[in-house]
């Protein structure tokens, strides 16, 4: 069960319970998520990583050398869209991965 979360860190518990149930074995998903922090793995949210492609890495060093020596106002006036959040699709949905202690 160790070996598998470790492959796939982002098996939920209820996927080990089932993938448990198809070799006859009945273990309840609170088994699974203690046994799992017994040996030093726990559930964690993800560490959020921005989606930068290297095209929009060097257009944004292009701007920040561009208005380097710009007034005051113009970056109070400046919307910072990487600050806020947006859900394109779906609903905000936490995931969990399983990682070492």
């Amino acid at each position: 069960m160790r070996t598998k979360v470790i492959e796939i860190y982002q098996t939920t518990s209820k996927e080990l319970q089932a993938s448990l149930a198809s070799s006859k074995v009945s273990v309840h998903n609170s088994t699974i998520r203690k046994r799992l922090g017994i040996n030093g793995l726990h559930g964690r949210f993800p560490r959020r990583k921005p989606l930068l492609s290297t095209k929009n890495i060097k257009a944004s060093l292009n701007f920040a050398k561009k208005h380097l020596n710009d007034c005051k106002d113009f970056w109070e006036n400046t919307l910072w869209t990487d600050e806020t959040k947006v859900e394109l699709f779906g609903r905000c949905v936490s995931h969990y991965i399983w990682c070492k202690k």
